[in-house]
């Protein structure tokens, strides 16, 4: 009897310890897709060495995580490298409706107003989701469009930054902080201008 108890509960501590392990592992897979360009440890270090208390992360006063993708002629862009600006962080797709009316009233905001704001758009297109990438091409020809345009292509920065519909926009401060961020297109020039200056 008892050799029955010892072997049921060497069993039991078996099976939780296995679970156990199985649970930091997908923990663990978790944590590096959402943050694919690196550990949020190094990220937090660098980023917020001006600001130690500063939280990494989404969610409003946080640091927005950092990333590099390229552009379509192949020069590697980071977020980072707009630190002392206001950043209008926007996630598009060519064929989605709502962007197509969006992106001419961004481009009309940029030209007007990106000195005296102090302001750079960053518009993150969801390559992985495009029919072809040609059709990126075509679109930024259309509408003549001449703010930084970056590729996800393999839509690591979708999952990092949670987009769950296009368009997606997140404004970061100078110091890289986001303070605002919004599901849905803007209307006018005037919108991006309001909320800019609400954020600065």
């Amino acid at each position: 009897m008892k050799m029955k108890q010892v072997v049921g509960m060497s069993i039991s501590i078996l099976i939780i310890a296995f679970m156990v392990i199985t649970t930091i592992k997908t923990k663990m897979n978790h944590a590096e897709e959402e943050y694919p360009s690196g550990l949020i440890e190094d990220q937090l270090e660098e980023l917020t060495k001006n600001n130690p208390s500063a939280k990494l992360g989404l969610e409003m006063n946080h640091v927005a995580p950092n990333f590099e993708l390229q552009s379509l002629t192949g020069e590697k862009i980071q977020l980072s490298d707009y630190r002392g600006k206001t950043v209008f962080l926007n996630f598009w797709a060519s064929w989605c409706g709502p962007c197509i009316t969006e992106m001419p009233i961004m481009e009309s905001y940029y030209q007007q107003y990106r000195d005296d704001d102090n302001v750079e758009i960053l518009a993150v297109n969801m390559t992985s989701n495009e029919r072809r990438k040609k059709s990126v091409n075509e679109f930024i020809s259309k509408h003549e469009l001449t703010f930084p345009i970056v590729l996800d292509e393999q839509g690591e920065i979708e999952r990092l930054y949670k987009v769950l519909g296009y368009p997606t926009t997140y404004i970061i401060d100078e110091d890289g902080i986001i303070v605002d961020g919004f599901t849905g297109p803007i209307k006018k020039a005037d919108d991006i201008k309001k909320i800019i200056d609400r954020v600065r």
